[in-house]
């Protein structure tokens, strides 16, 4: 169950967004990289992000110009088969016109605003599996004046599309939210309300404005609380240091530590997959609780389905997927039945983008959090699920860093 919160209100970048991604460790996938998805149309090496080498699009990125696209999966009990995997969502927005919105209405007529964007990508009726997905484009407004409501003011309207802190000059962004709420549900999209942009965060749940719950979710609210501690900090900060290098560098570590928060409870099902922020490897089907070190729960066999199982694109992950599995189990001393599913999911990335507002700079980190195969063995000698997985530490391999500037 894949997470994101971001803040487009920082006074020192445009765009703060940090993110994990939950997913079959054995799925393939390729690192972070600059790529344009073998497009020949598209500028070489105009996007950075990771590959889902199953579906061929990615479920995180950016362009260099400063778009930025992050999907989730809506989590659903039954799997129903669709022609188009959802990765491509993120890919085609990714892809599209770097002419970004203006906020010089002299160019009105010249430039396609975000949302007319997202409508023409994403006609209402085009079929997906469930999703969730934010979308930003930057703005480099005219110098002037700004509106006279902020846009984090009680006075400012949320339903607008106008960008956030639209009175500060340099980058800015515009964003919508689009979801269909579920397999095979229409398309919608909104713009994000001023609180959204002020501190906004989502994971695999139905959208309150689809009249779901997803953010009700106790690691929705946990990681929005830490997130918020987060920003308050580094505004904080900011008032008593002039060293931006060490701030930035403050701040990346604590936007990694909360995407590390672990709930102290055992999963059991996948219901209890909602209350933590990282997830640890877990075998699909679950054999027996995956427990705090403290808890001594009565183990109790509970087959779950998670993201990834819903996709048009099942079939062609289980056979891509065959001899990354068949390698761990060479690796894997299981408690578990032959005939089990072996394969083990949990987080197995984490991603920050900072955007300076100033100057456009951009830092991308990726880091590895859990691979299978590295040497250690379960989670304890009391509830383990006995397979050689590692939670990586920081480190020339298991990081990638990236810092550039936003090409105009």
């Amino acid at each position: 169950m894949c997470i994101v919160f971001w803040t487009l209100d920082h006074p020192d970048y445009s765009l703060i967004i940090c993110s994990n991604r939950d997913e079959f460790l054995s799925r393939p996938t390729k690192s972070a990289h600059f790529h344009s998805f073998n497009q020949h149309e598209a500028a070489e090496n105009s996007i950075l992000s990771g590959i889902d080498d199953v579906g061929g699009g990615t479920w995180f990125g950016m362009s260099r110009t400063g778009r930025v696209a992050l999907l989730t999966n809506i989590t659903e009990s039954v799997a129903t088969t669709f022609s188009s995997s959802r990765g491509s969502l993120v890919s085609s927005f990714l892809l599209s016109s770097s002419t970004s919105p203006s906020l010089d209405d002299s160019q009105e007529g010249h430039r396609i605003s975000l949302g007319d964007q997202v409508r023409e990508l994403y006609p209402r009726d085009a079929k997906f599996a469930g999703f969730n997905m934010l979308l930003l484009a930057p703005t480099r407004p005219s110098p002037g004046p700004g509106p006279p409501n902020h846009p984090s003011s009680p006075s400012h309207p949320s339903s607008t599309s106008s960008p956030a802190r639209s009175d500060r000059t340099g980058v800015q962004y515009d964003a919508y939210f689009v979801t269909n709420a579920g397999a095979d549900g229409a398309i919608s999209s909104r713009p994000l309300t001023a609180d959204e942009k002020a501190c906004g965060g989502f994971s695999n749940g139905v959208d309150a404005s689809r009249d779901g719950e997803g953010s009700d979710w106790p690691k929705v609210k946990h990681g929005m609380r830490d997130f918020s501690d987060a920003l308050k900090h580094s505004r904080n900060s900011r008032n008593s240091s002039s060293d931006s290098l060490n701030l930035e560098t403050e701040l990346v570590d604590r936007l990694f530590e909360l995407l590390a928060w672990k709930s102290p409870d055992p999963i059991t099902a996948r219901v209890h997959l909602r209350n933590t922020v990282e997830v640890v490897p877990i075998p699909i089907p679950i054999s027996k609780p995956i427990p705090n070190p403290s808890s001594t729960p009565t183990p109790t066999p509970i087959p779950i389905s998670l993201e990834g199982e819903t996709d048009a694109t099942q079939a062609k992950d289980k056979d891509r997927c065959k001899d990354a599995n068949e390698r761990a189990d060479k690796r894997t001393n299981m408690n578990t039945d032959k005939d089990e599913d072996k394969r083990y999911y949990g987080t197995r990335l984490a991603t920050v983008i900072l955007i300076r507002r100033d100057t456009g700079n951009v830092t991308f980190i990726e880091r590895d959090i859990w691979k299978l195969g590295r040497g250690e063995r379960g989670l304890d000698r009391n509830g383990d699920m006995n397979v050689e997985v590692e939670r990586m530490s920081v480190s020339s391999e298991s990081e990638r860093r990236f810092c550039f500037e936003l090409e105009a």
